[in-house]
């Protein structure tokens, strides 16, 4: 997927923030590439303190990746992106819950889905409707959002 400059702003899921910080990943380099044009400035991107705590609970977890990385570490990733004037951050607010609680109605979620519904509940409240994730099957059941793979 070729991504303009003039694009709409877009999600980065936690996968990529994973694959960006291991780099033994098949998807490093496509990872390392979407993150480094957002902290350049020259495609929008956001991210949603979900993203940064699911971040921390999976690399940290030797369980959940082959190649963990300290807390510390993970800190320290999680700390350049909140602080990068170019990616922006984006907050549950007072209408979350209201919205959430319509995606359940419209799409019943099992289990672990209930974070994505959160997810997708956090992007619109914030007018935000692109995500960009190597896990596209978890979010191209919602037709309020735009499921952007990255190559």
């Amino acid at each position: 997927m070729t991504i303009s400059t003039n694009e709409q702003m877009g999600l980065v899921d936690t996968n990529i923030l994973v694959y960006r910080a291991d780099q033994n990943s098949v998807f490093h380099l496509p990872s390392m590439n979407l993150i480094d044009r957002g902290l350049r400035g020259d495609i929008s991107l956001c991210l949603a303190p979900q993203n940064l705590t699911e971040f921390y609970a999976v690399i940290t977890n030797p369980k959940r990746v082959a190649n963990p990385i300290a807390s510390v570490d993970a800190l320290v990733e999680i700390e350049s992106y909140f602080q990068s004037q170019n990616i922006h951050k984006i907050y549950q607010t007072e209408d979350l819950m209201p919205t959430l609680l319509d995606l359940i109605d419209k799409y019943p979620p099992t289990r672990q889905q209930i974070f994505d519904l959160q997810l997708v509940a956090t992007m619109l409240v914030n007018n935000v409707t692109r995500i960009y994730t190597f896990n596209a099957k978890h979010f191209q059941l919602y037709q309020e959002i735009e499921v952007a793979t990255i190559e």
